[in-house]
């Protein structure tokens, strides 16, 4: 029984990342602008088993229910007594394809449901609204469902400019990856201008020892989640590859070079706003042949603006 005296609630139901900062990095303005609408309600994620954490390590929701993403009714109806305690007012649907999350969303409260129109997910909506995969950036999904845009997040954050470059080498695949000299030729260069950090994740222990032995630059390695989204707000000039932790560069507008091999569809994971540059492979798997020059070239361009 829900006590008359609770607080309201609104269920986001999140996408599948168990492995993908970058798709909950990307949703960062919808849950800015969510409170920002909302600044008294509960915001609940419902997030699928393994995804939810950077939100959560940010503080970005007050709650987390989670549901396995193969369970049985024992399970799943333990999830919805969960979620029927709440109070509800409104649900979000981000997980565009799975029938299992919009029948969840649909038993789990009488609530409005607003999400992305995929097949018969779109049966359990009030509202749908298409999901670009090609030409949009990804965040613009998400924070359109509120009628807002990326760039209306990036203006609402005055620019924290602290007199240093950081350069992230990570991806989680191969293919994706600048190679590590070439960063460190960029790294050496850019000295001259201001100090250089790299920030890595936890597993790359090869790349640590050879920044390391390099000398000369900052290592920030692994850290948690709110260091991550600080440090990169704070750059003057951000170098880095498709990866996770490139979106706070994205999302904040910082001035950013970003390197994407030809095989990954860059306008959705590429958010150009005004300060972001992007250099692409001529061909798929070929990143390694982006030239230095052109890439300090560019640093050179944003570094001057």
């Amino acid at each position: 029984m829900t006590p008359d005296n609770a607080r309201a609630a609104t269920f986001v139901f999140l996408q599948y990342s168990p492995s993908s900062i970058g798709e909950e990095v990307a949703q960062i303005p919808f849950f800015h602008f969510l409170r920002e609408d909302r600044p008294v309600t509960e915001i609940v994620a419902v997030a699928p088993e393994r995804s939810g954490r950077t939100l959560e390590s940010l503080g970005l929701v007050d709650r987390v229910v989670t549901y396995p993403v193969r369970g049985g009714w024992t399970e799943m109806r333990e999830v919805v007594r969960r979620l029927r305690a709440l109070p509800c007012e409104r649900v979000w649907l981000h997980r565009r394809k799975s029938l299992r999350a919009a029948l969840l969303a649909r038993v789990s409260t009488t609530a409005p449901i607003e999400g992305f129109a995929h097949g018969i997910t779109g049966w359990f909506q009030r509202v749908s609204i298409p999901f670009d995969t090609t030409g949009t950036y990804i965040g613009e999904n998400y924070v359109r469902l509120l009628g807002r845009s990326v760039a209306d997040f990036a203006a609402a954050f005055p620019r924290e400019r602290r007199g240093y470059a950081v350069i992230v080498p990570g991806g989680r695949t191969a293919i994706k990856r600048y190679p590590l000299e070439r960063y460190l030729e960029i790294a050496r260069a850019l000295t001259d201008r201001l100090p250089v950090r790299f920030l890595l994740g936890p597993d790359q222990e090869s790349e640590r020892a050879k920044i390391a032995d390099a000398g000369g630059f900052e290592l920030r390695v692994a850290p948690e989640m709110p260091g991550v989204r600080d440090l990169l707000r704070g750059a003057n000039l951000v170098i880095a590859n498709d990866c996770g932790p490139a979106h706070f560069a994205h999302i904040y507008d910082v001035p950013r070079i970003s390197l994407f091999d030809r095989s990954v569809d860059a306008s959705h994971w590429f958010w150009p706003g005004r300060n972001g540059l992007i250099l692409e492979s001529a061909t798929p798997g070929t990143i390694g042949r982006i030239s230095s020059t052109d890439v300090l070239r560019r640093a050179g361009e944003l570094l001057d603006r």
